[in-house]
């Protein structure tokens, strides 16, 4: 009997690839691997493009984590190819995520005071943002040591600056335990206030600059006695939204334009 050959060997390796980029896990990719020489050929010949494709699916933030590991002169983040070492690397990091979320809900509960616009416990798409800008801070703060930060502040936009100077208010990074992350948050305690300063005074540049306005919220937003504004809660969404494209002074004498292609959604928002 002469057996026939598999339909799916039969695909060019460019698509076997893209097979292998759509499994829901690295898990699911591994045994499909396994399942022949010639699939476990493809798997590691082709295992970067499969595994980062992969990842930003199943690693939360994963192009932020892969910045950061850049910042920390660890891993290119346009490296061609991830070796076992790299990827090993990149999932240990990927795993203080869980630590800095339980470390902030753990924070706020041991606080006698609490801010009424402040989340206690992190939603989903709020942990995706604090994890995200945990990353991206530590990452400014490994760039301050020298001076490079200014350039990537510079380079951000609106929404990004509101959103990590907010976050410095709620930066701790006490419960990491990997060494050179420890090294970052622990060589300058001042440092993370300093950056504070830097990204609120691009901020308030920007926002003048795009709505002739300076930043003001209290006078045109909802604000809680006693509280701050903490965009990054999901309560602050659509208000945060108003913020940041200017509609917020709709109707007033000098109302600039309403920018709307200022605003942009996040993974966790689409």
């Amino acid at each position: 009997m002469i057996l026939k050959p598999s339909a799916l060997l039969a695909l060019p390796a460019e698509l076997l690839v893209t097979i292998f980029q759509s499994c829901l896990s690295f898990k699911d990719g591994a045994s499909l691997a396994a399942s022949c020489k010639q699939l476990n050929e493809i798997w590691t010949e082709h295992h970067t493009p499969i595994y980062n494709r992969i990842a930003l699916t199943t690693t939360p933030c994963y192009p932020e984590l892969r910045q950061l590991l850049d910042d920390m002169e660890e891993l290119p983040s346009d490296a061609q190819v991830l070796s076992k070492k790299n990827i090993a690397r990149i999932l240990e990091i990927s795993k203080i995520g869980d630590d800095l979320v339980a470390e902030y809900e753990t924070m706020l509960k041991e606080q006698p005071y609490h801010d009424p616009q402040v989340s206690r416990t992190l939603s989903t798409t709020e942990k995706l943002r604090f994890v995200r800008a945990q990353y991206q801070l530590l990452g400014l703060l490994k760039l301050k040591a020298d001076g490079g930060h200014i350039k990537r502040i510079e380079s951000m936009d609106l929404k990004t600056l509101f959103l990590l100077s907010d976050f410095l208010c709620v930066f701790s990074a006490h419960t990491i335990s990997d060494p050179a992350l420890r090294q970052i948050a622990d060589a300058d305690s001042i440092a993370p206030r300093i950056l504070q300063q830097e990204l609120r005074r691009q901020r308030n540049h920007h926002f003048r600059k795009l709505y002739t306005h300076g930043y003001r919220p209290v006078s045109v937003t909802p604000f809680e006695s006693g509280g701050r504004f903490a965009w990054w809660c999901d309560r602050q969404q659509e208000t945060f939204q108003e913020m940041v494209t200017g509609r917020v002074y709709k109707g007033e004498e000098s109302e600039p334009k309403i920018r709307e292609d200022i605003w942009y959604d996040s993974a966790e928002e689409e």
